[in-house]
């Protein structure tokens, strides 16, 4: 009896061990994805920023060809055109 005993606890612990390996590298991944989110979202930033800077009116397309957003000029612009209507 008292060696299952022993052997469940070796069991146990090898277990343990893996499981906490893991999680630590599941850790460092979500730490990772954090960062590159971060990034993503200040070049996004600066993208939109960049856009807003041009004096002339800007839109763009993803690779799909499908509308994504314009700049605060080309904005004005159709705004201004749909008010008149």
């Amino acid at each position: 009896m008292h060696q299952y005993k022993e052997k469940l606890e070796e069991i146990v612990k090898e277990r343990t061990i893996e499981l906490t390996r893991a999680n630590e590298q599941l850790s460092m991944e979500i730490s990772r994805r954090k960062k590159v989110e971060k990034d993503l979202e200040n070049n996004v930033y600066f993208l939109k920023t960049l856009l807003d800077a041009i004096p002339s009116p800007v839109f763009y397309r993803n690779l799909e060809g499908i509308y994504q957003g314009c700049n605060d000029k080309f904005s004005r612009k159709i705004l201004s055109k749909v008010m008149l209507i």
